[in-house]
């Protein structure tokens, strides 16, 4: 018999340990005051104290119908997942994406979220989770 807890890996997913979904953890990536703004996402990061990454998506219902909201979520999970190697260890991101009449793309999003991790830099731990 299998563990409950145990989550099998999974190489081109995000596993349950991997991804934010408590209320509390979405906003302590808001008010950790550290956002970075993109052409079609802005991204909240925030220090969790663990040894690994973990990302979660806000899409509000001004995107759109569910249908709509949940493509957005899709493409913006297959980003992250393609731009965490480059992303160290220890941090919290929400994604939110930016209201915009084209369509996001995974690839218009991948370049984006490649270009903001080139551009800005990485802020050590203990400044990421400090409220400012």
């Amino acid at each position: 018999m299998t563990d409950a807890k145990a989550d099998p890996p999974r190489p081109h997913g995000l596993s349950r340990f991997d991804r934010l979904r408590a209320t509390r953890d979405f906003q302590r990536a808001y008010d950790a005051g550290r956002a970075w703004h993109g052409k079609h996402v802005v991204i909240f990061i925030c220090a969790n104290e663990l040894p690994q990454i973990r990302m979660g998506v806000s899409v509000g219902k001004k995107h759109g119908g569910a249908v709509r909201r949940n493509r957005l979520k899709r493409v913006l999970r297959a980003a992250f997942r393609a731009c965490r190697d480059e992303m160290p260890a220890g941090y919290d991101f929400v994604l939110v994406p930016r209201r915009s009449e084209q369509t996001l793309t995974v690839d218009c999003a991948c370049e984006e979220l490649h270009r903001m991790v080139r551009r800005q830099g990485w802020p050590s731990p203990h400044e990421a989770g400090r409220k400012e």
